[in-house]
């Protein structure tokens, strides 16, 4: 096979698609979401273990963010998050 014809499959690849947080170094996430304004805002360890936990596979930080991965009780009790708002998907 001559030298300067390489099969479509050598070729390098290009990634197309946006990095997912997974993806992404640990700083990715803004300066004001961290350990210790959660904590302020009386997330336990285990609420910010879980959402951690999820952040490698969200495409979207709202996918961690929602009724499904904290909860509709701590949301309402905790945070107090009126129940009629966890059903507006703008939230």
């Amino acid at each position: 096979m001559d030298d300067k014809f390489q099969p479509i499959h050598a070729a390098p690849r290009i990634n197309i698609l946006a990095p997912t947080p997974s993806a992404m170094p640990p700083y990715w996430a803004p300066p004001h979401i961290n350990h210790e304004s959660l904590r302020d805002k009386d997330f336990t360890k285990t609420k910010i273990d879980e959402i951690e936990d999820r952040l490698h596979d969200a495409f979207d930080i709202k996918f961690v963010f929602n009724k499904w991965t904290l909860g509709a009780e701590f949301l309402t009790q905790t945070l107090n998050i009126p129940a009629e708002d966890l059903e507006d998907p703008k939230i």
